[in-house]
């Protein structure tokens, strides 16, 4: 689906009629590089000295706002769901299950954590430190472009970069969004 948003606001840059283009981002989240492409293409779209306005729906959390922090403005209902400035990764361990139903897995791997994520297997120490290592590096590029798009110091965005969600309200009070309005307001803004 990404692909598709991409294209989409790839032709809205090439079209010299489009001054300003208004995307409404409902959205809990989802893959990281997804996420990244859409930056992307905001970031091509707006270096062509065009304008984004993000006006955020009910829930605009993690990808979802990390998306809406690259526009040049956001707008928000009051009770818009907000945030989740975070990563996660969920990996499921069926080891005790296999165990107690009589299954067992042979793994043959060309090094010790190339199966590191395998739900057959204990997670080792090391396997967390390097999953954590990843998750780490993936949550600075999260802080770094929301400390960017939202024109904000890092140490500020990391003070409430924890996960935490906010009402539309609150993330206005914290610079997260710019203004507290409909997907018509923000229309509007665009057609000024």
């Amino acid at each position: 689906k990404s692909n598709e948003i991409v294209s989409r606001i790839d032709m809205f840059r090439k079209n010299p009629k489009i001054k300003v283009l208004v995307i409404f981002v409902q959205s809990r989240g989802g893959g990281v590089v997804p996420t990244q492409e859409i930056v992307s293409a905001i970031k091509r779209f707006k270096k062509t000295g065009k304008q984004i306005i993000a006006s955020l729906g009910s829930v605009a959390t993690s990808g979802g706002y990390y998306i809406a922090s690259a526009a040049d403005k956001i707008y928000a209902y009051p009770g818009s769901i907000i945030g989740s400035i975070g990563v996660l990764m969920m990996l499921p361990n069926a080891e005790a299950l296999l165990k107690k139903v009589g299954v067992k897995m042979t793994i043959i791997k060309s090094s010790s954590h190339k199966d590191m994520t395998s739900p057959f297997r204990t997670m080792t120490k090391k396997d967390r430190a390097i999953l954590k290592l990843l998750i780490d590096d993936i949550y600075k590029q999260f802080v770094r472009e929301v400390s960017i798009g939202r024109k904000l110091k890092e140490v500020d965005v990391l003070k409430i970069a924890d996960g935490r969600v906010f009402s539309g309200e609150r993330a206005k009070t914290l610079g997260l969004i710019d203004f507290l309005g409909t997907k018509d307001e923000a229309i509007m803004e665009a057609a000024k």
